[in-house]
């Protein structure tokens, strides 16, 4: 027979171990970004929807982006936050995540825009190269696109 006592502790733990657990979607209380429009485990599309497009993303061969937003609060050689398969898993503690970054543009090709959204916009391009990490494609007017986890992540144009 176990005490009531021990049992009434044990209660009481789980529920505070349950109140006080971050929830998907959410940051644990007292974060400095809280009260943040973006959250861990939102989706990348809902980031790009709200925060518009970032100033810049390096993506890695395990499939993690770092997507960069000018934020003042943080330290701008850092990334505001990263995703691992489309999913928002980790963000800058000092990020605000507040403001609609850069409008994405009402034609061509922008940072964080979809592999489909790209071929719909500017369709089948002239060139196509396949790296370790990276797919670069190239568009008969000298606009060459990088590629990563089916989203763009570069963007130059040949003079």
């Amino acid at each position: 027979m176990i005490p009531t006592r021990s049992l009434s502790i044990a209660a009481l733990t789980l529920v505070t171990a349950l109140l006080w657990a971050p929830t998907p979607g959410s940051l644990n209380p007292g974060s400095e970004n809280a009260n943040a429009v973006i959250s861990l485990g939102d989706n990348l599309q809902k980031v790009l929807d709200t925060l518009g497009v970032p100033s810049g993303i390096q993506a890695d061969s395990q499939g993690v982006a770092a997507l960069t937003y000018a934020d003042p609060s943080t330290d701008t050689n850092e990334p505001t936050l990263r995703v691992n398969s489309g999913i928002v898993i980790w963000i800058h503690p000092k990020a605000t995540l507040k403001s609609q970054g850069t409008p994405r543009p009402a034609e061509g090709a922008y940072l964080g825009q979809s592999v489909q959204q790209l071929v719909q916009r500017l369709g089948q391009p002239s060139k196509f190269s396949a790296g370790l990490q990276l797919v670069s494609v190239e568009y008969a007017d000298g606009l060459s696109v990088s590629l990563a986890n089916g989203r763009v992540v570069g963007i130059t144009k040949r003079r």
